[in-house]
């Protein structure tokens, strides 16, 4: 059922920009995950390799919110972010500085996504008035582009961090609703309602399929579901139960795979024509990161180790123990060939590590202080960006 979406238009003022000069390569986070399958694998990021790795050393840090701070991405020489503190706002790469600020007038935004000239937020608070809000800024000035505000049913509450293919924002909606706005000017593209109950996590966008992850955990036993939508109409093309454990975080696509695990530390990978189960693995426990996907491997960051599976078979390609006994306190990311984590060791000493993508082997460590021992990571530029508690970090080479 299509609900209505009021929009409200603002006129840009006629802007004359120059472009900040960035790397030749462009290199870019877009939003979370870093692409549109969420894979958190940067195939633009050259400047970080094995022989360079060993100089990263922190270039700044910035407290950009109180208690919490999105994922770091980046827009050529632009870092969108969103915090309790600022609302959304860009830093600059190489200081950290606010370039702009940004409130979207409706409580705490989600990581922000951007393609071509702009960034994208949802933000939400529930009232009362419930808000459910979608926004469109200039990447390089904060300036307003368009504002759409979301209606749906009454039990429909939040949105999770947009995903875009650049003509699309795909957006979950908490409880209740999966939907797809136009990115020239917020109108409503489709919108698929839920029965009532499921939490759904945000939106994998590939192969010209919207994938899903869903947790029931009002039904009995508890469900956990995986859901695909045709990317143009909306229209549900399979959904399967992968397990009776609820499932927290979204789905990644590489290839004709698609990944998901749930609370109990199983992965499985599924077909992504039809939903058929392909392979499952079963680690030691939950695991509280995201993963990440590239060159045929899906990488799992857990509790001290770091294991690479085949995309295809989900057979073990190699399982290494970080080293000192370390705990993995961040998601993994993939960027030309290095698998990158932040750990921590019993000391509550922080470190990024960065292993060999191909046979986990550590090549470099870079100690870092983080404020907490859950973190977000992200590599664009050069650079490696970690996010503790609002805190950000910024890594980078070493002249």
């Amino acid at each position: 059922m299509t609900s209505r979406i009021p929009s409200i238009r603002s006129l840009t003022v006629g802007l004359s920009l120059v472009a900040l000069a960035v790397s030749a390569a462009q290199a870019q986070w877009a939003q979370e995950g870093q692409n549109a399958a969420r894979s958190y694998a940067n195939a633009q990021e050259k400047t970080l390799s094995r022989d360079t790795v060993a100089r990263l050393g922190v270039l700044w840090e910035r407290q950009v919110g109180q208690f919490y701070a999105s994922e770091i991405t980046q827009s050529n020489a632009h870092l969108p972010v969103c915090s309790n503190l600022v609302g959304a706002a860009a830093l600059a790469p190489d200081t950290g500085n606010s370039q702009w600020t940004f409130y979207a007038g409706a409580g705490d935004c989600a990581t922000p996504a951007s393609f071509g000239d702009r960034t994208y937020l949802t933000s939400y608070k529930l009232g009362p008035p419930r808000l459910n809000r979608v926004t469109a800024l200039n990447t390089a000035t904060g300036t307003l582009a368009w504002q759409t505000d979301v209606y749906g049913a009454d039990d429909a509450y939040g949105l999770s961090s947009p995903t875009t293919d650049g003509t699309r924002l795909y957006i979950s909606g908490g409880i209740g609703q999966v939907l797809a706005l136009n990115t020239a000017d917020g109108s409503l593209a489709w919108r698929m309602a839920i029965e009532p109950g499921v939490y759904l996590n945000a939106p994998a966008v590939a192969s010209g399929r919207v994938f899903v992850t869903a947790r029931e955990p009002n039904a009995s036993p508890v469900r956990g579901t995986l859901r695909a939508y045709d990317a143009q109409t909306g229209g549900l093309l399979w959904s399967v139960l992968v397990s009776n454990q609820s499932i927290e975080y979204p789905a990644m696509v590489l290839g004709s795979t698609v990944v998901v695990h749930d609370n109990q530390g199983v992965v499985r990978g599924f077909d992504v024509a039809q939903g058929q189960l392909k392979w499952s693995y079963a680690t030691a426990g939950y695991i509280g990161h995201t993963l990440a996907a590239a060159s045929g491997a899906a990488f799992i960051a857990r509790a001290t180790k770091v294991t690479a599976l085949d995309i295809k078979t989900g057979a073990v390609l190699w399982n290494r123990d970080l080293p000192n006994k370390q705990t993995a306190v961040s998601n993994p990311v993939w960027a030309n060939g290095l698998v990158f984590v932040a750990a921590q060791n019993r000391l509550s000493q922080n470190a990024v590590l960065a292993l060999n993508a191909k046979t986990g082997k550590l090549v470099s460590s870079t100690p870092v202080i983080l404020t907490s021992d859950y973190a977000l990571l992200s590599v664009a530029g050069g650079q490696v960006y970690i996010n503790t508690s609002g805190k950000v970090t910024a890594l980078g080479l070493a002249p």
